[in-house]
């Protein structure tokens, strides 16, 4: 009786146990379906790093002017539970900061709602102070336009014709020389030379593209990547960030953005931020 038990104790543990054997021969046996997965994930995965932007976080921080200080009435109503006129006063310049105003200055100073880029097989290559040409629109006539794109086309390194597209029509003009006016029926494009303290894009490709938006809807953009945070609650700093595609032109935002915000210290703030 006590060797039947043993028995069934054995069979009991060799049935229960995993069989890496036939694990491993079920396996082989679908080896192909695993590495046609195996293929397709690294295909795709090829494919989206290829198509992906890379985007960067550029920080910087601003000394809020902050005009009120308290003083003893104010800490005695922030003994009472009553929010200090200081600390009002700070949030309201942090709203400042983020108003879709100042924002709208910075993208109109610097021409961010003009865009370039070189067509690619894959995905678009941005260019950021890099075009050998420079396309100016007035700002009223971007924000009639809503978008319009520009196709720059080279000829032995220099500017050969431009064909302007907006809401399916097309018009088109050969360039001879720099710099070029060419009026539209949406707008009157500037073509003008690239600054030469600037590095352009070695070599010249054959297209160039450039692209109009809306300042506002250019601002809008440039608001939802900005974040505006104080950097501690003992002191009067804020903390900007924001998230952008080319490191450079996040730099160049932050650095307006505070120039234009130091200048509106220096006039009246009494303007409802957006």
């Amino acid at each position: 009786m006590a060797e039947e038990i043993k028995n069934y104790m054995l069979e009991d543990e060799e049935t229960s146990g995993f069989d890496y054997k036939a694990f491993f021969i079920k396996l082989l046996m679908y080896w192909p379906w695993i590495l046609g997965s195996i293929a397709v994930f690294l295909i795709g995965a090829f494919f989206y790093l290829k198509t992906l932007t890379p985007l960067y976080t550029v920080s910087s921080s601003v000394l809020i002017k902050n005009e009120s200080k308290g003083g003893a009435n104010g800490s005695n109503l922030e003994d009472l539970g009553f929010v200090s006129t200081s600390t009002q006063s700070f949030d309201n310049e942090l709203e400042i900061l983020r108003s879709r105003t100042l924002i709208k200055k910075v993208v109109t100073g610097l021409d961010l709602y003009i865009s370039y880029s070189v067509p690619g097989q894959f995905r678009d290559t941005e260019l950021y102070k890099q075009s050998p040409v420079k396309v100016w629109v007035t700002p009223e006539e971007a924000e009639r336009m809503g978008y319009a794109q520009v196709k720059m086309s080279f000829r032995n390194q220099q500017l050969h014709e431009v064909l302007v597209e907006h809401e399916g029509q097309e018009w088109k003009k050969t360039v001879e020389s720099l710099p070029a006016v060419f009026s539209t029926p949406v707008g009157v494009f500037t073509f003008s030379a690239g600054d030469s303290t600037l590095q352009t894009i070695p070599p010249v490709p054959e297209e160039i593209q450039a692209t109009v938006i809306s300042p506002n809807a250019a601002a809008a953009s440039c608001r939802n990547r900005l974040g505006v945070s104080p950097s501690s609650k003992s002191t009067t700093i804020a903390q900007l960030t924001v998230t952008s595609s080319q490191e450079s032109r996040g730099v160049d935002f932050l650095n307006k953005l505070v120039e234009l915000y130091n200048e509106e210290g220096n006039n009246d703030k009494n303007e409802v931020a957006a």
